[in-house]
């Protein structure tokens, strides 16, 4: 394959990350809230979680944006766009392990591991060489 179908795909894991934050704040926040409410949770607690789950939330979608960056930008320089690769599909794919296998099964957390491997395997195989065709 080439490296232009190799960033295609890690794209799509980039758009999944980005999207995927949509909603884990708008249906996950909710249900935060509702357990802080019904564990009589101190305040300090509450707008701390509060706080917490917005920084999680912009967090995962930044990392979808870096990943789609790095997929737009692999024809420029596939050298430093290989190591972005792996290292971000590696730290998605080390969560999503580590998180599936805390509480087995955890499907929620699969997610990550599928968008790991979407950023991860791709950057094992891209070519070192600059250009759009290699």
């Amino acid at each position: 394959m080439r490296n232009t179908s190799w960033a295609a795909i890690i794209s799509l894991g980039g758009v999944i990350l980005a999207g995927s934050s949509f909603f884990y704040y708008y249906l996950g926040y909710r249900m935060m809230e509702e357990m802080l409410e019904d564990a009589s949770a101190h305040d300090a607690l509450y707008s701390t979680m509060n706080l917490v789950w917005i920084l999680t939330t912009i967090s995962l979608f930044l990392c979808g944006v870096w990943a789609i960056f790095i997929g737009i930008t692999i024809r420029k320089n596939l050298r430093y766009m290989k190591k972005q690769a792996l290292t971000l599909g590696g730290g998605l794919l080390t969560f999503g392990i580590i998180g599936f296998l805390h509480t087995f099964p955890n499907w929620k957390l699969f997610i990550f591991i599928v968008v790991g491997c979407l950023i991860f395997i791709p950057g094992l195989f891209l070519s070192k060489e600059k250009g759009p065709y290699y």
